[in-house]
């Protein structure tokens, strides 16, 4: 069935779900199924349509940052990010991204613009809570080498406990574009004797608590 459903859509430019159901004639919990599959690896749902990643206009990458700027890699090529997203990915995210080509100066040149991220890399990040507020929000300072963020706000309820100088594990959620975080586990404190070689363990992933 998916190769028939990626030839009808091929075949009508982009299709609904009912306009499948119709066209395919199968029971409505088969297709869901079967979509299910299929839906941000082989087709991407922008409204009610569905259209194929075809790997020209529709393309699923993975977000490379280098030298403070970002770049979509998939199979066959590598396209500039905006900076704007920032905010929403990390580096080796998987995204679903559309191909822009823009004219500049006589030479076409394409850019991706990220429609949804698949899969993020990262959903633990290292920090320490400094002083700073910012629209009702405390700031933690990220100290995981990993991360392209200097800074991640979190609200007050999301604290759980921690106070200034603490360093943290913060869990991130993605929700709609958007990135939230929230106190996961508070590892010490920045005056605390080897505060910082957990702080760097515990960015690298690496156990550092023993039973």
């Amino acid at each position: 069935m998916k190769e028939h459903i990626i030839k009808l859509i091929k075949e009508h430019s982009k299709l609904s779900y009912q306009e499948l159901l119709d066209l395919i004639c199968c029971e409505s919990s088969e297709l869901a199924e079967v979509i299910s599959q299929m839906e941000d690896l082989l087709i991407f749902k922008r409204g009610k349509y569905y259209s194929l990643i075809d790997g020209e206009k529709l393309v699923l990458g993975t977000i490379v940052i280098r030298n403070d700027h970002l770049y979509l890699k998939t199979d066959n090529a590598s396209y500039f990010v905006s900076d704007e997203y920032f905010d929403v990915v990390f580096d080796k995210d998987v995204v679903v991204a559309e191909i822009n080509k823009n004219i500049y100066r006589d030479e076409v040149r394409s850019n991706a613009s990220i429609l949804k991220v698949v899969k993020h890399s990262n959903t633990e990040i290292v920090c320490k809570l400094s002083k700073k507020v910012y629209r009702g929000k405390k700031v933690f300072t990220v100290l995981d080498p990993n991360s392209n963020y200097e800074e991640i706000y979190v609200s007050l309820k999301d604290l759980k406990g921690a106070h200034i100088g603490d360093i943290c594990i913060l869990k991130l959620n993605y929700s709609k574009g958007e990135m939230y975080a929230n106190v996961l586990k508070i590892i010490g404190h920045d005056s605390d004797i080897g505060s910082d070689i957990l702080a760097l363990i515990a960015s690298s992933k690496i156990p550092y608590e023993f039973s």
